[in-house]
């Protein structure tokens, strides 16, 4: 597929494409197959796709709690400089700035 000129791909879409290359690479070795398989229907494609999916949501929720609970905890570590802030969003990115060891 040709790249669309003048227009450089973001890091996130490079990042994306080398994770969808290793991720294709390690399923192979895994499965001596490729995604060009013709082995499996048409449903059992869409189950896996499916779980997968499934899949994801769990990490997803289990992140966002992870992410709440450390938001939480900067609140709960001394968030005197925060006090004032009507904004949510900027408070919760200086907590978590403030946990990762980041200056804000």
């Amino acid at each position: 597929m040709p790249e669309p000129e003048g227009i450089a791909p973001s890091n996130v879409a490079i990042e994306a494409a080398y994770l969808i290359l290793s991720r294709d690479e390690q399923g192979q070795k895994d499965y001596k197959k490729s995604m060009d398989r013709d082995d499996l229907t048409l449903d059992e494609w869409i189950n896996h796709s499916v779980t997968e999916k499934a899949d994801d949501i769990c990490y997803m929720i289990r992140i966002r709690q992870k992410v709440e609970a450390l938001v939480r905890k900067a609140f709960l570590i001394g968030t005197e400089d925060e006090s004032g802030l009507d904004d949510r969003r900027e408070a919760e990115d200086k907590c978590v700035a403030k946990l990762l060891g980041f200056k804000p």
